[in-house]
């Protein structure tokens, strides 16, 4: 590059665009859009019955929970098709054979879905700015090709998302902003490289405009992406939670860089002013130029004073519409009882009607239901529609597609994601905790329309007990040894949902902080945060304080403890997979299963130096420094066939365990002495270094399908080696 990215020019950002989606999903095969091409600003009718050319290349890019989406890279368009829940007998589906032949014959599907186009076209779109979102075009999958993409889709889709199925009449094609528009290679006056990155990314509500503080939470989701950083290579993910693939090794290819830098941070920090610097260009105005008295813009200009976004940026545009909730979510539910029926889409059917060339701006009009409290009669339901909208805009995503230029600089594209209707219900289940409301099946209603996240991570939520069943199913708490003190510590409402959970070793006020910034509903804390008998909750001890603020903001606890210690794939599993071992078996066997219990005996497939086996161990848990005690009469060349392994304090599970090792957190002085006197080496890694890096291989290999797992930053272990 040989550039910083403060001296790009305009022209480098000359190729900005944006579209639209929800959360969905990834996978790799690799269709071409065949319908007739026109003006799909609007959803007309007469383009409604566009069929669609389906050749046998195609790409599964996932499924959130009312659609599938397909990309079709030829094009560079995004096919995503409606499903419905599966028929289970031969009676439902006899109805739905019924049912769709009437739908089919009266259009109510093809109705349904034009609605919905509508208000993406009419409301979201003009909310966002159409420079930054999608045209759409509504088609229609013949009933062969829904057949064949069904059984097609089959090897690609998770198995709880196959509970439902492609629905007939309802899909549509969008831009795929995986790629850079075929447009930009014809207007440009200059050469395109061939291959065009993506950087999909969920902007965080509460962003801070600092620059300084914004590079570090950009910083923080590319090193730790979870659902909310993926990176795709001509639309194949590349990078993401679900990836083998580090970050370190991407950059070097989107910078176009054969030699790795001699500061291996570099990149990363380009990188992560390069996706800010996007974030934060001006490229739309979203003031009404032609509006004398606007209250879009006395929106903006009262919200402005806490944004301080350069004033049509993306991130800014995203942001105001999140603000359009100005009165929350207990507001709307009180307005939402009081209305007595609860009809989802009357709202929807009410803001198509805006006629945008009216002398009031889509803008003017939301914004004038939010301030106009007293919408009555067949209106009444407009009253949520700022905060739907906002709801939607809460949990969009966008992405940056670059492209290198063979002049030696890059062309940009932008899309944002999530922009669809959400159920008024959903103001329902976000109250999910009144008892009276327990029986509503109301859901949280995101459309995937050209979305490249990966559905594992679209998360509805489970029922609290239902994640603690999961939980106890994974690592039983009988395996837990009789003095710990495991399972569900903290219940502030057994029927809350869950959709996200923090992990930690140690619960401390900070982390309980961390997981309140992250809206997280429970917290798994490996050590339990309440070991010894409790006489009274005050504010005058941290571990009293933490429990209060746990119960205050509506977090559950959950402590695993020994019980992940003694199962199989467990934390001591983990820790000895830092030697290369031929096999391995509990040093403390469970009275029922031979296979799991505590610590674990490691035999080497072949002899190690101890030398080798200090940087294995450094390497595997991601510390720079132990504590090692060499055996009487060895030193580092000294040869390892065997290892004792045990996470945390190990000396009482290893004590006159035969082998050459005994790897731990943290061990007396005594214990340690009395171990190389013996002969045998010990090295302790901290109590819980040696616990930590488990998290990670727990989300791994035990996912929790419908719930986000995310990790404590707050978390460490309280010793240092300076």
């Amino acid at each position: 590059m040989g550039r910083t990215i403060e001296n790009w020019t305009e022209l480098e950002f000359a190729a900005m665009g944006l579209a639209v989606s929800g959360r969905g999903g990834h996978h790799s095969t690799a269709c071409d859009y065949g319908a007739p091409s026109g003006d799909s600003a609007t959803v007309e009718m007469n383009a409604v019955w566009n069929s669609i050319y389906l050749p046998p290349e195609w790409i599964y890019r996932g499924e959130g929970n009312c659609n599938v989406v397909l990309s079709l890279p030829r094009s560079r368009k995004i096919l995503r098709i409606r499903k419905t829940d599966r028929p289970r007998t031969f009676v439902q589906r006899f109805i739905i054979w019924v049912s769709d032949f009437l739908h089919w014959y009266f259009g109510k599907n093809i109705n349904e879905e034009e609605r919905d186009l509508r208000f993406y076209s009419t409301i979201m779109r003009p909310l966002i700015g159409k420079t930054y979102t999608s045209e759409v075009k509504q088609v229609i999958l013949s009933r062969k090709q829904i057949k064949v993409l069904e059984s097609d889709l089959s090897t690609f889709r998770p198995d709880f998302r196959k509970a439902k199925i492609l629905q007939n009449g309802r899909a549509a094609v969008f831009d795929d902003f995986a790629f850079l528009p075929k447009a930009s290679d014809k207007c440009l006056q200059f050469k395109l490289t061939d291959t065009t990155f993506a950087i999909e990314i969920k902007p965080k509500q509460g962003w801070k405009p600092d620059p300084e503080r914004m590079k570090s939470a950009i910083k923080s989701l590319v090193e730790v992406p979870q659902n909310n950083f993926r990176i795709f290579r001509n639309g194949i993910l590349c990078y993401g939670e679900k990836v083998g693939t580090l970050i370190d090794e991407i950059l070097p290819d989107i910078f176009e860089r054969d030699e790795k830098p001699e500061d291996p941070n570099r990149l990363l920090e380009e990188f992560c002013a390069l996706i800010q610097k996007c974030l934060v260009t001006n490229l739309y105005s979203s003031y009404c130029k032609d509006k004398l008295f606007c209250k879009w813009n006395e929106l903006i200009d009262e919200k402005s004073i806490n944004t301080v976004l350069p004033e049509g940026s993306v991130l800014q545009q995203i942001l105001f519409v999140q603000m359009l909730d100005t009165e929350g979510s207990n507001y709307y539910y009180d307005k939402l009882l009081q209305t007595g029926h609860y009809d989802d889409w009357s709202y929807v059917n009410m803001l198509n009607k805006i006629d945008g060339r009216s002398s009031t701006c889509v803008q003017c009009t939301v914004t004038n239901l939010n301030r106009d409290t007293n919408t009555k009669g067949n209106n009444a339901e407009l009253r949520f529609a700022p905060y739907m909208i906002s709801s939607v805009a809460k949990d969009c995503s966008l992405m940056i597609a670059l492209t290198k230029i063979k002049e030696n600089a890059r062309c940009l594209d932008m899309v944002t994601f999530g922009i669809q209707k959400q159920l008024v219900t959903s103001i329902l289940r976000r109250k999910n905790f009144h008892n009276k409301l327990k029986s509503l099946t109301a859901f949280h209603f995101t459309v995937s329309l050209s979305s490249n996240c990966n559905s594992t991570t679209c998360n509805m939520g489970l029922p609290l007990l239902e994640v603690v069943k999961k939980l106890e199913g994974i690592a039983p708490l009988k395996l837990a040894e009789s003095w710990d003190n495991v399972g569900l510590l903290v219940e502030p409402d057994r029927n809350k949902i869950i959709n996200t959970v923090l992990l930690t070793i140690d619960l401390t006020e900070d982390v309980v902080d961390e997981a309140v910034d992250h809206q997280a509903q429970m917290i798994i804390s490996y050590h339990p945060n309440i070991f010894r008998p409790i006489k009274c909750v005050t504010q005058s001890h941290w571990k009293e304080r933490v429990i209060t603020k746990c119960i205050k903001n509506d977090i559950a606890v959950f402590s695993p403890h020994t019980s992940w210690d003694a199962m199989l794939g467990g934390v001591n599993d983990w820790l000895a997979s830092a030697l290369n071992s031929k096999f391995t078996k509990p040093i403390l066997e469970n009275a029922e299963d031979s296979n799991i219990g505590m610590g674990r005996l490691v035999t080497l497939q072949s002899p190690i130096t101890l030398r080798k086996a200090i940087e294995d161990i450094k390497s595997h848990i991601g510390i720079p420094h132990l504590r090692v005690g060499i055996a009487k009469h060895k030193d580092l060349e000294t040869l390892v066939s065997t290892a004792a392994v045990c996470a945390g304090s190990g000396a009482s599970v290893l004590s006159g365990v035969d082998a050459d090792l005994y790897l731990t957190g943290e061990m007396l002085h005594h214990d340690v002495l009395d171990a190389t006197q013996k002969g045998i080496n010990v090295i302790l890694c901290n109590h819980s270094d040696s616990e930590r890096g488990y998290l990670k291989d727990f989300v791994k290999k035990f996912n929790i399908n419908g719930v986000n797992m995310i990790f404590s930053k707050k978390d460490r272990d309280c010793l240092t080696t300076m």
